[in-house]
């Protein structure tokens, strides 16, 4: 028989129904511009700017509105739904879910260890493996982050660290003129021009009255010059002049310059706070933070996180890539790729060999074994070793390659009584039950072409 069996239905083709028997499968069925391919394993709708394909061989079934730009895509374990400027896209089997609101206005994207979320002006990542916690607004004025044993909290111009790493003990606080820090053998606090400092072997306490007790060895030199004070003993120095402070304590390697309120702090050669107002930069021994006028900027050793008021960006070791500048929505990892620009999506799963697209004009899905465009009217439905369906609203082309498992029953509906009986004489069937159950393979070239002839028949109006 053929190689290929065309089959090119007319608009407004009559389908009548066959009284011998129960309604049977439509193979295809054209009437006031809607469009029904029954295929061996699912059905192919079309009606305008409205499509569905389902498959359940394939395990996938889409629909989609193009001119709402609304689609609903589920393949195997994914689902993927899109709604104007909204899109939400899950696959069960990596337990991941990426949703996004008001075309990235609000965006929340979780896998197995992370979390991404940005809503109200406020972002947060949680890295579960990594042992990381990081919110803050996108103005830069409240973080909050967790990362290891370190914890920094900033609100306004107000900076706590406290940092347990390795044992190292800091706890830094300071707002203003006023600070507090502990770290290791040492207590520095000030507020304003009062100051007072325990060192391991020196203690420094100036509250309108001057105290000094030194029980170290070797000599203390105490120099005083009204309200300029300098104490200074073999390795640790103290000036204060005013509400200006400087401790220095080589042995504990401990260096704190305080000129008002700006602050800046190092220990250990693996501390360095800089705190100026709403500017902050601290440095740890895993992680380093800093927030000023160009945003905020975090770094340990598997996460990077960067936000500059609506502008964010996170990228991790293990190969996650996020990007929401506003405008354009993009994340990235080993297994998938999702970029979203307005109502403009496309998404792509390399797993599964899955990619959507939705650029506005045209709506797209591939698989290893489909392809569907959906454009306006304009359907295309390519399925690998299978068919290829083409509508344009007004009329169809339609290929099958593999007809094995077609029977001739599944064409009955569209054809008239005198039509059945004349292709069950030229066929030889006995009977009506005999000609539907022939599977199309069995036809010759001439029988294929009465059939063909009968469907694409303007006259043709079904059985009464």
């Amino acid at each position: 028989m053929k190689d290929t069996f065309r089959l090119v239905l007319i608009l407004f083709l009559m389908v009548g129904m066959i009284t011998a028997g129960a309604a049977m499968p439509v193979a295809a069925d054209h009437q006031d511009n809607e469009v029904d391919i029954d295929t061996e394993d699912g059905e192919i709708e079309h009606s305008g700017d409205e499509a569905e394909v389902e498959d359940d061989d394939d395990d996938l079934d889409f629909e989609s509105n193009a001119d709402d730009d609304e689609a609903d895509v589920e393949f195997e374990d994914l689902d993927l739904e899109q709604d104007g400027d909204d899109l939400e896209v899950e696959d069960d089997e990596d337990d991941f879910e990426f949703e996004s609101r008001d075309g990235g206005d609000d965006v929340d994207v979780e896998t197995d260890d992370h979390e991404i979320e940005q809503r109200d002006d406020e972002v947060e990542v949680e890295d579960e493996e990594n042992d990381l916690d990081f919110e803050a607004d996108e103005d830069g004025d409240r973080v909050d982050i967790e990362t290891g044993e370190a914890e920094i909290e900033q609100d306004g111009d107000r900076l706590e660290v406290e940092d347990d790493t390795d044992g190292h003990d800091l706890d830094y606080e300071a707002e203003g003129d006023e600070l507090d820090v502990e770290h290791d053998e040492a207590e520095i606090e000030k507020h304003g021009d009062e100051a007072d400092v325990e060192l391991s072997d020196l203690e420094f306490e100036n509250d309108g009255g001057l105290d000094i007790e030194f029980d170290g060895s070797g000599g203390i030199d105490i120099d005083l010059d009204g309200d300029d004070i300098d104490v200074e003993t073999d390795e640790r120095e103290i000036e204060q002049r005013g509400d200006d402070l400087e401790v220095e304590d080589e042995e504990n390697d401990l260096d704190l310059e305080s000129d008002g309120d700006d602050h800046e702090f190092e220990a250990d050669d693996e501390h360095d706070i800089e705190h100026r107002g709403g500017d902050a930069d601290v440095e740890g021994e895993e992680f380093e933070f800093e927030n000023d006028r160009n945003g905020i900027d975090f770094r340990n050793d598997a996460t990077d996180i960067e936000l500059d008021d609506d502008d964010f960006e996170v990228d991790t070791d293990d190969g996650i890539d996020f990007e929401n500048d506003g405008e354009e929505v993009e994340f990235e990892d080993d297994d998938r790729d999702i970029e979203q620009d307005g109502n403009d999506v496309d998404v792509e799963v390399h797993d599964d060999d899955f990619e959507f697209e939705n650029d506005g004009d045209e709506t797209e899905l591939e698989t290893d074994d489909h392809d569907i465009e959906h454009s306006g009217e304009n359907l295309d439905v390519e399925k690998d070793g299978d068919l290829d369906l083409e509508s344009d609203g007004e009329s169809i082309d339609l290929e099958r390659d593999d007809h094995d498992d077609t029977e001739v029953e599944a064409f009955l509906d569209d054809l008239t009584r005198d039509e059945i009986i004349e292709l069950g004489t030229e066929t030889g069937a006995d009977d009506y039950d005999d000609l539907a159950d022939m599977d199309l393979d069995e036809l010759d070239n001439n029988e294929i072409d009465m059939l063909e002839r009968m469907l694409t028949d303007d006259d043709s109006e079904g059985s009464p």
